[in-house]
């Protein structure tokens, strides 16, 4: 053998024993290196499934609904501690029957998790809304025979609520305490359904509230029967449920609260008194200046019943209902 190429054999025998003793060396400190980058990146992996689940558990449940009685309703029943219960419409919308909801109210609507509605033809834009219908719930099916239709069409403004007319079936369903009590089981019902956990406070919590309808049905069949026969008129076609249940004799005008009536129809009420003397009124809301003087010219009286469909500025819908039932208790045959 050619000394020469045996000892290019031994360099690059001992080149390539260098190079795997550096390979070891290195694989050893790696090894461990991608061990722990490996379970920090299982950990990366998992963590935002945990938080998602216990931010899922954590959160409020979004309840929304088309009328201030029916938040109210369900407010008591519930929780602020799990549940959230929203009517978005604005304060300044005078009758929210014809009220329609913004494109970021109605995301608010799509993103809830249960739509309380009033039913009776009550929030018309239900019927054109993008909504599931899995998260819909008419609170009264249960007493849709108990509807009453509207005689009247007449078509007219309620301030910048834009025109419209009260064509199918009144809508204030809530004003005959009766059903308004029935609106409540309704929504015990559904709530349990979907949120079992909190059956039992919400049982109790909804007998309060029943026990305060009841009371608030005997008071009002308690004053129905004090007033009688008595000749009523009323600012605007939304006493119907009432009228029907606590037999009361009201005549229904198409006057706003904020606006005086014009010449024709003063006229026009002076024609009906000739045959049906009435000598009280009720109003939606306080009568202009101007109203209240022509009224009196005529000796008639009269008294503030809030329907409150929507938003209460001071108090909540009971203490308003209770409020409305000291006004009626006034009027004397």
């Amino acid at each position: 053998m050619n000394p020469k190429n045996s000892n290019q054999q031994k360099e690059s025998s001992g080149s390539v024993k260098r190079i795997m003793n550096f390979i070891s060396q290195k694989a050893k400190v790696m090894v461990p290196l991608f061990l722990i980058l490996g379970i920090q990146g299982c950990h990366q992996q998992t963590n935002p499934t945990t938080d998602s689940v216990e931010e899922d558990k954590d959160r409020k449940a979004l309840i929304m609904t088309v009328s201030e009685p029916i938040r109210f309703m369900a407010e008591r029943i519930t929780n602020d501690s799990w549940a959230t219960i929203k009517f978005p419409a604005d304060a300044s919308i005078a009758d929210p029957v014809y009220w329609n909801p913004s494109p970021d109210t109605m995301r608010r609507y799509q993103d809830a998790d249960l739509i309380l509605l009033n039913g009776g033809g009550y929030a018309k834009w239900i019927k054109s809304a993008s909504l599931k219908l899995s998260r819909l719930h008419d609170t009264s099916a249960a007493f849709k025979d108990r509807f009453i239709l509207a005689k009247d069409a007449v078509v007219h403004q309620h301030g910048p609520d834009g025109e419209h007319s009260h064509k199918g079936y009144a809508t204030t369903t809530w004003l005959d305490f009766e059903l308004a009590g029935m609106h409540a089981d309704a929504i015990l019902k559904v709530l349990i359904k979907q949120w079992p956990d909190h059956e039992e406070t919400m049982k109790k919590n909804h007998s309060i509230l029943r026990n305060e309808f009841n009371k608030l049905h005997q008071d009002m069949l308690d004053i129905a029967k004090q007033i009688g026969n008595t000749p009523l008129l009323a600012s605007h076609p939304v006493y119907q449920y009432p009228t029907k249940a606590y037999g009361l004799k009201i005549h229904s005008l198409h006057w706003e609260p904020d606006t005086t009536p014009d010449e024709s129809e003063w006229k026009d009420l002076d024609f009906f008194l000739t045959s049906n003397p009435a000598q009280w009124m009720i109003w939606e809301d306080t009568p202009t200046e101007a109203t209240q003087g022509m009224l009196k010219q005529r000796q008639i009286k009269w008294v503030v019943f809030r329907p409150q469909g929507g938003l209460i500025e001071s108090g909540d819908f009971l203490s308003s209902m209770q409020t409305n039932l000291k006004a009626l208790n006034s009027i004397k045959p």
